[in-house]
């Protein structure tokens, strides 16, 4: 059989990024310092320590800035890392502030694994992790459907290494 023009032509099968709900678990631990930071705040002004006034600007400032924080980290994941996979590589880009972007042939791939926190398994997120020739380990992070994506990059790669 010889090969055709479509054979030949590189598709692309999936395109996707880190899931919002990845973060879930820091927008939690956000929540906490907060309450800790009103907590500390109450103490302070019940103490004396501190006027209400003052007491209230603190408050706004440090929960303010831990939001702050948080929200740009999270904006930033959502918007600038980005994967795509083709009928022959993978492409993975986390934005500006990380090295260029990558591409792997899915030929490389040793090997393709899922790992996921008890709580990332019930958001529907994981961590996807590929071994390849050159970059030797390769981490697609906040994917949703992990294990999905995961047997599709695996069947693209069986398919290319024939």
């Amino acid at each position: 059989m010889t090969p055709t023009a479509e054979d030949s032509q590189e598709v692309d099968l999936w395109w996707g990024g880190p899931s919002g709900w990845s973060m879930a678990p820091s927008f939690a631990v956000c929540v906490v310092l907060t309450l800790a930071i009103i907590g500390a705040a109450i103490f302070i002004y019940c103490e004396g320590m501190v006027g209400e006034a003052l007491a209230r600007y603190e408050v706004y400032l440090l929960a303010g800035t831990v939001w702050l924080i948080q929200l740009t980290r999270w904006g930033y994941r959502v918007t600038c890392y980005g994967y795509r996979l083709t009928t022959r590589r993978l492409f993975v880009s986390r934005g500006f502030w990380f090295p260029p972007d990558i591409a792997i042939d899915v030929g490389d791939l040793r090997e393709v694994r899922v790992r996921q926190t008890p709580v990332e398994r019930w958001l529907g997120v994981g961590r996807i992790h590929m071994s390849a020739k050159a970059p030797s380990h390769v981490i697609l992070e906040g994917v949703s459907e992990p294990r999905r994506i995961a047997g599709l990059i695996e069947g693209v790669a069986r398919g290319v290494a024939k």
